[in-house]
């Protein structure tokens, strides 16, 4: 049979192995790959198959709109607040988004392992669609509020973006597929403050048209991988149980701690921002408490015999996760307090012209794009992969460190600094992420991958907030 019938829509559970098994397969022997059905015609057709094709233009549409449901109204938190407001909440807007894109990115990533991730991408990105088209219509800071939570969970669909990956493409490319995916989201990550900034100045629509553009993304997304995107179903996966059985055996006691204690931990660094002071008893019982909270989160999953755990901690045992999860959360949470900080530089130091102010602000973005595309040859030519993520972490520190120094008088230092760090970053997410990806056990790609997005979501918005 033809690899363009087999691919995505009718590939058995034989077939993805096959696929994913194609480097070590083609570098061994001629024979395996007679065996298993895998010439060069059938490549090239795999290639070729619409549905494939479908597939990755829908994980493109699913990666631009993480950075258009959250990155763009980040931007432009100030202007809402003009407009519908002004209210203290008007923080509560990116946190609930990254709270709950975190949270539910992390169940979604482990259910998806075990009852396949079709429903997930379809279902997520439809509840993402409803929370934007509420956002987009809201006449109260409260209301938009409301709507980001169903958009964050959209967000946690939209995250799945990199084991999408890792299950459509062999071993061997993943770099270079990443970097690609990179790329496609140039528009959105690297001039997503200067679109939503002309929206602003150039459009009746305003900040809503950011909104209106995520239902857009989104839902193009949302038809493709409904029309050509079939991933192994259930009974491929699991012979043993049914699919409420698996439900049942969900960690719904970590899934409780890990919830809670975040959003304690996050409600905490929000209220301090002038709601409540920081010596006050809200602020300090929220970050004790959820700190305690999210420790007994780490023992329960640690010492409770659980069929199905929300996290597997021998994950933890394989060094190169631990120390990719570290390393790329702590430098994502620089990248985006700079991304906060920049725009309002800019506004203050130098223009309050909003176009000018996007414009100069896609310089963090366009960096981060630039930097997975330049280092991608590196991965494999240059190796000594733990010395990479040194140089780049040193390179990150450095240059956003050098951000104090920054004056009215040295815009174009400014500039400068920014794009470093920006490429330095795009360099270690480059790195740690197709490493989670090749280290983790094969059933534990998506839990990994989910846990390390998770992380640098909850992360980065600590940094933030």
């Amino acid at each position: 049979m033809p690899m363009a019938d087999t691919a995505i829509g009718a590939m058995n559970k034989q077939d993805v192995v096959a696929l994913a098994h194609l480097e070590k397969v083609s570098s061994k022997d001629s024979q395996h790959r007679n065996e298993l059905g895998e010439d060069a015609t059938q490549l090239k057709d795999y290639w070729r198959s619409p549905r494939l094709i479908g597939s990755l233009f829908a994980t493109v549409l699913l990666a631009n709109g993480i950075f258009i449901g959250y990155g763009m109204p980040t931007n432009v938190l100030s202007v809402i607040n003009a407009d519908i407001g002004p209210s203290p909440n008007i923080y509560l807007i990116s946190l609930v988004y990254s709270l709950f894109t975190g949270v539910f990115h992390l169940v979604f990533s482990r259910l998806s392992d075990l009852i396949g991730r079709r429903y997930f991408l379809i279902g997520g990105q439809i509840i993402g669609v409803i929370g934007s088209v509420i956002c987009a219509t809201g006449n109260t800071v409260n209301v938009v509020v409301g709507g980001s939570v169903l958009a964050g969970i959209g967000g946690a669909a939209q995250l799945l973006y990199p084991i999408i990956i890792h299950e459509l493409v062999p071993n061997k490319y993943r770099h270079w597929a990443h970097a690609a995916v990179t790329l496609s989201v140039l528009p959105t990550l690297g001039f997503g403050p200067a679109i939503a900034r002309t929206m602003i100045a150039q459009t009746s629509m305003g900040w809503r048209g950011v909104y209106w553009l995520n239902v857009a993304v989104s839902g193009t997304s949302a038809l493709l991988y409904l029309v050509c995107y079939f991933p192994p179903n259930f009974h491929m996966i699991n012979s043993e149980l049914t699919k409420w059985q698996e439900v049942k055996r969900v960690d719904y006691g970590g899934l409780f701690l890990y919830f809670s204690g975040l959003i304690l931990v996050l409600l905490g660094f929000t209220w301090a921002q002038g709601i409540y002071g920081w010596n006050s008893a809200h602020v300090i019982a929220s970050l004790v408490v959820g700190s305690l909270v999210l420790v007994a989160f780490g023992i329960y999953e640690t010492y409770v015999p659980l069929k199905q755990p929300l996290l597997p901690v021998k994950l933890f045992k394989i060094s190169n996760i631990t120390a990719c999860i570290f390393v790329g959360s702590m430098m994502q949470m620089v990248w985006l307090a700079l991304n906060v900080f920049w725009p309002i530089q800019i506004n203050i130091l130098f223009t309050t012209d909003e176009v000018t102010i996007g414009l100069l602000s896609c310089t963090t973005g366009i960096a981060l794009t630039a930097g997975e595309l330049i280092f991608a040859p590196f991965f494999r030519s240059i190796g000594h992969l733990k010395w990479q993520v040194v140089t780049a972490s040193l390179i990150t520190a450095v240059f956003c460190t050098a951000m104090a120094a920054v004056t009215y008088k040295t815009e174009k230092m400014g500039i400068a600094f920014t794009i470093l760090a920006g490429l330095a970053v795009g360099w270690i997410e480059l790195v740690t992420i197709v490493i989670t990806g090749l280290v983790a056990p094969p059933n534990d790609i998506g839990v990994a991958q989910g846990f390390f997005s998770s992380t640098r979501q909850v992360f980065g918005t600590i940094a933030g907030t």
